[in-house]
């Protein structure tokens, strides 16, 4: 004669449903959101260096795809470093942590982008033009002056200060309506917005080089003017002058509002190209010869998506080592057993025998074990996840399935994280013909339910809430009773 003992293994616990997968009992940890916070925003700065370098030279937009992908992988993996030695098993902390190191290191990236940009289309243009010549300081007056002495200077060189002195005061004496008639310039400069009276009321000098003279003096004029034929158009303009600051790293990143302004002035021209290799361009190129670029809010997207397919990679690497099995009780990750001796026949509806396992994980052993893989048929796979003895145990169930095309299988997660007792680890290795790696007395359910075994918010609780089959014929809940879920054991008599 045969009876059946029916089993609840559904909870309650403070009004909550108990879960029988493994979730971290430490939803938030400030220390590990700070140290993994700094770690990946000080390798992604690092590694901003090679990843700008790259995107300078990479001919095929795919490679940079590929590129930022690889980018984000490396700081999840400095992530899943830190959260490994450091014990750190909150999920939550660890997005956080990386999330926020995304933004420290994105921040020195653009301003190094941006500094890269001045100095490619500002600075080293600058450096190799005389200012003198750039600004034009030596104005050729044979049209605008009777004066012999004037007419006989060079339009780009100077001979001494007296020959510098005549020009200085003959812009000075001339007002800019003056030299514009002259030169028969008037309609230009009304045809830009100048009125007559604008242009009666300002100097020649005043009016080209006002800003490029330190003082109202005539000496500072000339010393304006000596420096200029000395200098180049870097050294006079920002050195000199000191009209505007040099973008470099640390100016930008304690100026955010002039770096954020940089951005929008590069993004207006444009950075990518749809033709031939992504193009360095900053607001100084020349749209008329690239119309190809892509600009505004086309590359606004563009942007967006290269930063999410650096930190989505790097959150994803970095959760999923957070939530793996941590032992409490023994203050350790738990021990992976990955064998392949764990090979069991799914039946023909394999979605029928996952939800019975998560029921009963002794279900599992209702399916034909595997000694060795089925060929090109799919097959379920066990990985287990244990204490050092073995009281604490989870598994994953895996569905591989063949795939012809790359000759290899592809790997499903059915179960993630189902909390298993001795028994059920000591029947999988005894099903399999392994040798037992702990010592073991059969029985219905082993003790200490490890109080890793949390349910969403509510707490641990103790195998002993649970009822043996040994101590009782049957247990009926109510049948409308949330949440129950019956299991059935038989035992013969």
């Amino acid at each position: 004669m045969a009876c059946y003992v029916k089993i609840n293994y559904t909870l309650f616990y403070g009004g909550n449903i108990m879960t029988r997968t493994y979730h971290s009992k430490k939803p938030v940890m400030p220390l590990g959101i700070l140290v993994i916070a700094i770690a990946v925003g000080i390798a992604g700065s690092l590694l901003s260096f090679v990843y700008l370098k790259i995107n300078q030279v990479c001919p095929i937009v795919y490679l940079c795809v590929l590129c930022a992908l690889g980018f984000g992988s490396l700081m999840g993996l400095v992530a899943y470093g830190l959260i490994k030695v450091m014990k750190i098993r909150s999920a939550f902390s660890a997005a956080v942590g990386v999330i926020l190191g995304c933004v420290i290191f994105t921040l020195f990236k653009w301003a190094l982008y941006v500094q890269w940009d001045y100095e490619k289309f500002y600075y080293e243009p600058a450096k190799k033009e005389s200012a003198f010549v750039y600004y034009e300081f030596c104005v050729d007056f044979a049209d605008c002056t009777d004066d012999t002495k004037l007419q006989e200077l060079s339009s780009y060189s100077i001979y001494s200060d007296e020959d510098l002195e005549l020009v200085v005061n003959a812009m000075k004496n001339m007002t800019m309506y003056d030299y514009a008639t002259m030169t028969g310039n008037v309609e230009d400069y009304i045809s830009e917005g100048y009125s007559e009276q604008e242009l009666n009321g300002i100097t020649a000098f005043d009016f080209f080089y006002k800003d490029l003279v330190k003082g109202e003096s005539a000496g500072s004029a000339m010393e304006a003017i000596h420096n200029a034929y000395k200098m180049n158009v870097y050294e006079f303009y920002y050195e000199y002058l000191g009209k505007e600051p040099v973008a470099d790293v640390p100016y930008l990143l304690s100026h955010p509002k002039y770096m954020w302004s940089s951005i929008k002035e590069i993004n207006k021209v444009g950075r990518w190209s749809y033709s031939s290799r992504p193009r360095y361009s900053s607001a100084n190129t020349n749209t008329d010869t690239d119309q190809n670029l892509i600009n505004g809010v086309l590359l606004w997207i563009v942007w967006g998506a290269e930063l999410l397919m650096i930190c989505i990679p790097a959150v994803v690497i970095a959760v999923k080592r957070a939530e793996k099995p941590f032992i409490e009780s023994e203050k350790r990750w738990a021990v992976i057993n990955d064998s392949d001796g764990f090979m069991f026949k799914p039946p023909a509806i394999a979605q029928s025998a996952v939800q019975a396992i998560k029921a009963d994980p002794d279900s599992l052993f209702a399916c034909e074990h595997l000694s060795t893989r089925p060929g090109t048929a799919p097959y379920f796979k066990v990985r287990i996840y244990h204490s050092s003895n073995y009281d604490e145990n989870y598994i994953d169930l895996l569905l591989k399935s063949y795939v012809p095309k790359n000759r290899s299988y592809t790997e499903t997660i059915m179960i993630k994280y189902l909390y298993v007792d001795k028994d059920f680890v000591y029947k999988l290795f005894k099903e399999s013909s392994q040798d037992i790696p702990f010592s073991y007395t059969e029985s219905y359910s082993s003790p200490g339910v490890m109080e890793s075994i949390d349910t969403s918010g509510a707490g641990s609780f103790d195998s002993e809430l649970l009822p043996m089959a040994s101590e009782m014929d049957e247990l009926k809940l109510p049948s409308d009773e949330p949440g129950s879920s019956d299991i059935y054991k038989k035992f013969d008599q």
